[in-house]
Order: C-alpha cells, then sequence, then structure tokens
C-alpha cells in the first residue's frame, strides 16, 4: 500500500503514488471536508477505480452529512455511498447502515451488532440506497434499463453489482498477502533522495573589496541617495 500525503503542496508525491498504484482510497474528514488535496488527487486519478472514506467522525464539530454533501456537489453521480451513519444528536456516529444488505449495526464497547434501522433515518436510507442502485447500475445498460423501470434489483443483481464495486476492495486485501517483515517504509514511492552539499562558506569575505566600489560608505554600510522625503 502506499500512502502519500493529502496535503496540496506535496501533489508531486501523490502523482507519483497514482502512477504506481492501480487503485486509489481518497482520505477525507469529516471535520474539514473536501480539501484542495482531495479534489486534485480525483482529478490525477483519471479512469482509475476509486473510493473515498470520510473519517474523523468521532471529533467535536465534525459533520459527516456536509462533508458528502460536498464530495456529491463536487463530483456528481460518481459518488455514491455503501454505507450511512446513523449519528446521535450530538452529531456523533453511533452505527451505520449497510446500503446494498439494507442492514443496520450499532456500535457499543468497540463491537458491532446488528439492531433495526432507526426510524428517523429509514426515508433518508430508502433515498441513499436508491444512489447505490442507481450507481451499481449505471455500469451495466440492461441493470440500468431495469432499474428506472422498477427501482428495485434482485439480490443476484445487488451480489453482481456488489462484486462490481468490490474490486478494489479485494485488491486491497491481495495486497495484505505481502510480506513485508523487515521492509522499511519509504517516503517515496521510487528510490529518490535529495542532493544536499555541505553547508560551507566558499568564496570567502570579501566585505572590504565591496565597499571599495562603493561612492560614500558609513558605518561599513553603502550609502545611498534618498529617495523618500
Amino acid at each position: 500500500m502506499l500512502d502519500t500525503p493529502g496535503n496540496f503542496d506535496f501533489a508531486g508525491e501523490v502523482l507519483s503514488g497514482i502512477r504506481a498504484a492501480e487503485c486509489a482510497v481518497l482520505v477525507c474528514g469529516a471535520k474539514d471536508g473536501l480539501s484542495v488535496g482531495a479534489e486534485r488527487a480525483w482529478k490525477m486519478l483519471g479512469n482509475k477505480p476509486r473510493m473515498i472514506f470520510i473519517n474523523r467522525t468521532d471529533e467535536e464539530n465534525s459533520d459527516y452529512n456536509a462533508c458528502f454533501d460536498a464530495l456529491k456537489g463536487k463530483f456528481g453521480t460518481a459518488v455514491a455511498p455503501i454505507v450511512a451513519p446513523i449519528i446521535d444528536g450530538s452529531k456523533k456516529v453511533t452505527g451505520i447502515v449497510d446500503l446494498l444488505h439494507n442492514k443496520a449495526y450499532e456500535v457499543k464497547g468497540g463491537k458491532a451488532a446488528e439492531c433495526a434501522i432507526p426510524a428517523d433515518i429509514a426515508d433518508e436510507v430508502e433515498a441513499l440506497r436508491a444512489e447505490l442502485m442507481e450507481a451499481a447500475a449505471g455500469s451495466d445498460e440492461e441493470l440500468m434499463e431495469k432499474f428506472f423501470d422498477t427501482m428495485e434489483l434482485s439480490d443476484e443483481e445487488k451480489e453482481a453489482a456488489k462484486k462490481d464495486m468490490g474490486r478494489m476492495l479485494d485488491y486491497i486485501d491481495k495486497l495484505n498477502e505481502l510480506d513485508t517483515a523487515g521492509v522499511e517504509p519509504m517516503s517515496h514511492v521510487f528510490p529518490v533522495s535529495n542532493v544536499f552539499r555541505e553547508d560551507e562558506v566558499e568564496n570567502g569575505d570579501d566585505h572590504k573589496e565591496m565597499l571599495a566600489n562603493a561612492p560614500k560608505v558609513k558605518d561599513g554600510m553603502y550609502m545611498v541617495p534618498k529617495t523618500v522625503e
């Protein structure tokens, strides 16, 4: 896995990582929303598969929905949710809804347990599921026609769409099979290094020679005509 900085100042490192990768995961913070670096990385990816992970949902003043809306506003129907958060009154994420299988899970004590979909977000969940089904059907004309006719897909069709969207996750799992024991983390995807020189004075102190060319000198400095009244 290649972990590149998201800051806009490190666009070169991001581009190098994209060239070496087959897919990407863009990380956006629920507190900060869509960053300039994420926008730039999206454009750099071209036609490569990508997914977006919204993190930092447990921090104060975080807003998952605002971040998701910003992504949708920028990238349109290319962004479709696979899970939806269950958010309490303080905007803290307490669980998720698996939109593909229409199941909800709440997290207690660090463990997830299946639960009923909260009634107050039931309509929102259905709207998000429709978005997901439309995005999944968009990769197949036959599925697209059926979706717009019935607004629903069969379990078999959902599974087929799930496999199509899960290619990137499968590839990430494949990377976990690599033996990285004893491999030092790289700061760059290519074996490059900065060229430094010793910080030594080479041309000496030419202070007297430089002042010798001045028309007027005072206290070891050039004297120039006054230009501001």
